[in-house]
């Protein structure tokens, strides 16, 4: 048996609402806006809760209808898990992994809950070429996101 020690891995969600849009001809996505990332744009997703979820999929249920509450429970596909790059764990043994869930949903305005103060639909094409949109650990993550989702409607 080893005494070796671990670093811990902590556990996130990210939940992608998506359409397609046929005046645009290209997908949309819903993001989220906080104040304290100013213009920059965000997944909509949050912490797993220990406590409260009993898998990826339930925290991932729990964070969208506490981000976005207006969006009624849509069926969540599980699209892949990544390590985050999140600069407030740069210098810690921990590190951020979250699951990637998509939920197709239809493109209407929806409101903002919890700790974001608005949610705005956006061209995934634009943000795969305009990743400085997003927050700095999402926009390295958009393009492997945009690949995946590419696929998986190809292959649907």
């Amino acid at each position: 048996m080893s005494d070796k020690e671990y670093p811990s891995a902590i556990a996130t969600v990210d939940i992608i609402p998506i359409c397609y849009s046929r005046k645009t001809s290209s997908y949309q996505i819903l993001l989220g806006r906080k104040k304290k990332h100013g213009d920059k744009l965000c997944f909509i997703g949050g912490f797993v809760d220990a406590e409260k979820d009993n898998s990826f999929l339930d925290a991932a249920h729990r964070e969208l209808k506490e981000e976005v509450p207006s969006l009624e429970r849509p069926i969540l596909k599980y699209l892949f898990s990544t390590k985050v790059d999140d600069p407030r764990y740069k210098d810690k043994a921990a590190k951020i992994f979250t699951s990637f869930f998509l939920a197709e949903t239809d493109y209407i305005p929806h409101s903002a809950g919890d700790d974001l103060d608005a949610v705005v639909w956006a061209d995934l094409e634009v943000l795969v070429w305009n990743p400085d949109m997003l927050v700095q650990e999402h926009a390295k993550m958009i393009q492997d996101l945009a690949t995946e989702i590419k696929f998986r409607t190809l292959c649907s």
